[in-house]
Parts: structure tokens; C-alpha cells; sequence
């Protein structure tokens, strides 16, 4: 995409962030608390064992990724952990995602990952798509996936 640059997020981006967070809660019909995703971003971004990159055009994050690394005995190594993939609505389908994966891909592949791995909503538009299948990962029919919810989040 041209005008579009990606790069390491800086606190400077935590507003911007915040706001293509809460911009997809509401799509979902929800709300967000945005002092707990800058302490979130601020978190990441001051760790090495986090990253967020984003998309911006011009001075504006469009769009970003982030991706932890996890230590993974069982795999003799690390596992990049994709939590979050928000691509502002009016950017999506135009390889804003694609490019944000591929630049998460290769950061993990710096990093010494053995894998990356992800979660997606059945009911996403992203799934619905087939967005993650087409970029070369694949649904596990093996694994469940459970969470326990500890707190408000």
C-alpha cells in the first residue's frame, strides 16, 4: 500500500492504538477501557518479550500487530504468540493484514521461533474468510482451546 509504512510502535502510538482497539469493540458491540489498553501497549512496548508493530500512514496507526514471544520447552525453543491483528475498517482488503503478518513472521523467524500461533474467532469476518488459513496457517482439529476468565477482561 503506498503511503503506508510499517514499524516498531512507540509510546507516542498508544492513543492510536487505543483507538483501532476500541473502533473494533464497537463493531462487536462493545466498549473498551483505553487507560487498560495503554497500560497494555506501554507494557509491550517497554518489554523484550513483546512486540507491536503498526501501520501507519502519514503519522496515523492504521492498522498493527502484536506478537509475544514465549518460551516453549516443549519445543526446545520459543513460540511467537500473535494476540491481536486490528486493521482499521476502511483499510481492510487491501493487504494491510497480509503485510502485518509477514513482517510478524519474520520477526519470529529472527527471534528463533520454532512456530507462530494465533487464536481467531469462528464468528470473525477474518475467519469467515479464511484470512489466516490463506496465510499459510492452519486450523488445528487436534487441540482445544479454553480459557478462564480472570477478571474483567
Amino acid at each position: 500500500m503506498e503511503g503506508v509504512t510499517l514499524r516498531a510502535a512507540q509510546a507516542s502510538d498508544a492513543a492510536g492504538i487505543t483507538d483501532l482497539v476500541a473502533a473494533l469493540a464497537r463493531e462487536r458491540g462493545g466498549t473498551t477501557d483505553a487507560d487498560a489498553v495503554v497500560a497494555a501497549v506501554e507494557e509491550c512496548i517497554g518489554d523484550p518479550g513483546h512486540e507491536i508493530i503498526i501501520a501507519a500512514a502519514g503519522e496515523e496507526a492504521v492498522a498493527y500487530v502484536a506478537v509475544h514471544w514465549v518460551p516453549f520447552p516443549m519445543l526446545g525453543g520459543r513460540e511467537g504468540y500473535v494476540s491481536d491483528l486490528i486493521v482499521r475498517a476502511d483499510w481492510r482488503g487491501h493487504g494491510l493484514g497480509n503485510r502485518l503478518m509477514e513482517a510478524a513472521e519474520l520477526r519470529a523467524r529472527e527471534m528463533g521461533c520454532a512456530r507462530l500461533m494465533l487464536n481467531n474467532r469462528v464468528a470473525a469476518e477474518s475467519f469467515e474468510r479464511g484470512f489466516f488459513t490463506k496465510a499459510g496457517f492452519r486450523q488445528r482439529t487436534d487441540f482445544a482451546n479454553f480459557v478462564k476468565t480472570l477478571g474483567t477482561v
